[in-house]
């Protein structure tokens, strides 16, 4: 999916307005404005889902995050990398990530 491709400075929530940080990948040789891209290798920790206090504790937290989908003409180490209008997915409820598109506005990939 074409869109400005994803990096660590992202700012990325669940669904449930709970904050996502991305775990470093393995190794990242790819740099968009001085910061790692996010490629699908990356995954994201959760913090502060409110979906259990909407359903009064029915329901559990989202607690990791992943992108599904990513570019399908760049990579990074073998892995596609992720644009801000790539599929997304928070476990264990299969709900979608918001990544807000004020990350770097240069790098563009298809």
């Amino acid at each position: 999916m074409a869109g400005f491709v994803v990096t660590v400075s992202n700012v990325t929530f669940c669904l449930h307005a709970g904050t996502a940080t991305a775990l470093p990948a393995p190794q990242s040789r790819l740099f968009a404005s001085a910061m790692p891209v996010v490629t699908l290798a990356n995954s994201y920790v959760i913090a502060g889902c409110q979906f259990p206090t909407m359903t009064s504790g029915a329901q559990p937290p989202c607690v990791k995050g992943r992108f599904a989908a990513g570019a399908t003409r760049v990579f990074s180490m073998g892995f596609p990398v992720a644009t801000v209008a790539s599929l997304t997915a928070c476990d264990p409820l299969q709900t979608p990530m918001i990544v807000a598109p004020a990350g770097q506005a240069r790098v563009v990939a298809l």
